[in-house]
């Protein structure tokens, strides 16, 4: 039993995964592109809704790491 395991070809996860070798890097479908550009302006937008909500006062108080944390976020 024990030979014909060790007897077998290991197989490469890439290789199992997408026989073809046909899985595109970067760009796989519009949808995705689409759904990346929608979900980004809708987080902009709503990143300057609350930035303006919450005041000129609020936003001057916050250093520069906090901005950036609120910023990424």
């Amino acid at each position: 039993m024990a030979e014909g395991l060790a007897s077998r070809p290991a197989q490469r996860a890439h290789v199992a995964d997408d026989p073809g070798g046909t899985t595109p890097m970067f760009f796989d479908s519009w949808f995705g592109l689409l759904r990346v550009l929608v979900v980004g302006t809708l987080a902009y937008a709503a990143l300057v809704v609350l930035l303006r909500a919450s005041g000129k006062r609020t936003l001057a108080k916050l250093n520069a790491f906090d901005l950036v944390v609120t910023v990424a976020l």
